[in-house]
């Protein structure tokens, strides 16, 4: 069995990569000040976000469907919420990201076969949105 991907890990690899970008300086100052709350809330809205991604894989809903445009809504609003703003940059980065790094590709899809591949999909459908 392939062993699971973490956010921790993809988190720590980003870190390293690029210890001056400004989103990375962000979310640094963001979460030191988060408060054992305010992390149990951070997991359940990613978990949250996550399932209602899920759901659109499930029930093959199409990217022009009001559902499609909720979840990517979903998506960038936790990673504002809990990171740093959602921008083009950002948008551009986690595309670059899925489709070039087997860990974000596997760490995404664990969660649902296709998951990395549908974030893809919201983002670029929907990032100039936000």
């Amino acid at each position: 069995m392939e062993k699971e991907i973490t956010c921790t890990q993809l988190w720590r690899s980003w870190q390293f990569r690029h210890p001056k970008n400004p989103l990375i300086i962000e979310a640094n100052s963001r979460m030191s000040k988060y408060t054992k709350t305010d992390w149990e809330n951070m997991v359940l809205d990613a978990k949250e976000t996550i399932e209602e991604i899920s759901n659109l894989i499930v029930n093959n809903i199409d990217i022009n469907d009001p559902l499609s445009e909720k979840a990517a809504l979903r998506l960038a609003n936790h990673v504002s919420k809990y990171f740093f703003e959602f921008s083009k940059e950002y948008a551009v980065g986690i595309k670059f990201d899925i489709n070039n790094s087997g860990d974000y590709f596997k760490f995404f899809n664990q969660f649902h076969e296709g998951m990395a591949e549908k974030i893809v999909e919201l983002v670029d459908s929907y990032s100039d949105n936000f």
